[in-house]
């Protein structure tokens, strides 16, 4: 499973309800080109493969936000970029290689193995278009 974005074209995977984003050989995930991608649900959202998922992209969940192999463990998560997951639930991969990882969560946080994070926002994701933060929103 293969997902990419543009400069001039979004991505937006949208689900009422829970959401899967299930590769058995793979999920490539590269959707931080345009402000309006990403992937939302209104449920929980899985990513799935039996490899590592690879998961540069925002992703808005109104449940639990997991990755997951084929057997339903604990999978986990690289990002070359910067993945940023908001979820009103828990948050549960195995571990994380990559940059920046940003994670904003209403319950737990659950990565059990490790967390190496190798470099910063390397595309301004999350400060894109800020100058400085102040109180948690960005100011000129």
């Amino acid at each position: 499973m293969q997902i990419r974005d543009a400069v001039d074209t979004p991505f937006v995977g949208f689900a009422g309800g829970d959401l899967l984003v299930q590769g058995n050989e793979g999920v490539d995930i590269v959707a931080l080109s345009h402000a309006d991608s990403g992937l939302y649900s209104y449920g929980d959202m899985v990513l799935r493969s039996e490899n590592p998922v690879g998961g540069d992209a925002h992703y808005w969940s109104l449940g639990e936000f997991r990755v997951e192999t084929l057997k339903d463990d604990l999978g986990s998560l690289y990002s070359p970029n910067d993945p940023i997951i908001f979820a009103r639930g828990d948050v549960s991969f195995d571990a994380f290689l990559g940059a920046s990882l940003h994670i904003f969560a209403g319950g737990e946080v659950n990565i059990p193995s490790f967390i190496q994070v190798t470099g910063a926002d390397t595309i301004a994701g999350f400060f894109r278009g800020c100058n400085s933060l102040r109180w948690n929103r960005c100011s000129d």
